[in-house]
């Protein structure tokens, strides 16, 4: 799965920051990447209350990757409920109360993969990052398989327990 739908028309000023804030975090975040630039964000239409998704592509030693953040405003605040067999999911709570979801669905094909870190804050809000093996966003087949994904478990959980992702 990936981000929900994106209207490239309503692109959102207060969602494009944020893509601009990860693009600065990510070469603090994440050895040896350069040229980390936002992609489009902009408001979610198929969400209920404000919302975005939008996109981050950098380079590392193994080419040109993306991450994907997805915002949402309001939701039911329970653990691993958008997870789907035979995705695995993992919940943890943290100390403030929140919770952090770790989702890996089953590689479609072999090396192709998805990771999603989601982070359940207390106020009801939500913010997810995901990170592929394979450049997502290419026309199939993409070249670039990776080994492993671009960013790890915990830079990933560093983005998405931001306190400055928000609207």
């Amino acid at each position: 799965r990936g981000p929900a739908a994106l209207d490239p028309h309503l692109i959102d000023p207060g969602a494009a920051r944020v893509g601009e804030h990860i693009a600065a975090r990510l070469p603090e975040l994440v050895p040896g990447v350069t040229n980390a630039a936002p992609g489009p964000f902009g408001r979610d239409l198929s969400a209920d209350a404000a919302s975005f998704n939008g996109l981050v592509f950098f380079h590392d030693a193994q080419g040109r990757a993306v991450v994907v953040v997805d915002y949402r405003e309001s939701g039911s605040g329970k653990a691993c409920e958008h997870s789907v067999a035979p995705e695995t999911c993992t919940a943890s709570t943290l100390p403030d109360g929140s919770t952090l979801e770790i989702v890996e669905p089953v590689a479609v094909e072999p090396g192709r993969r998805m990771i999603t870190v989601r982070h359940l804050r207390v106020n009801g809000k939500s913010v997810s990052f995901s990170a592929y093996t394979y450049d997502a966003f290419v026309p199939d087949p993409s070249p670039l398989v990776r080994a492993d994904y671009p960013l790890t478990v915990a830079q990933l959980t560093a983005l998405a327990t931001d306190p400055t992702i928000t609207l």
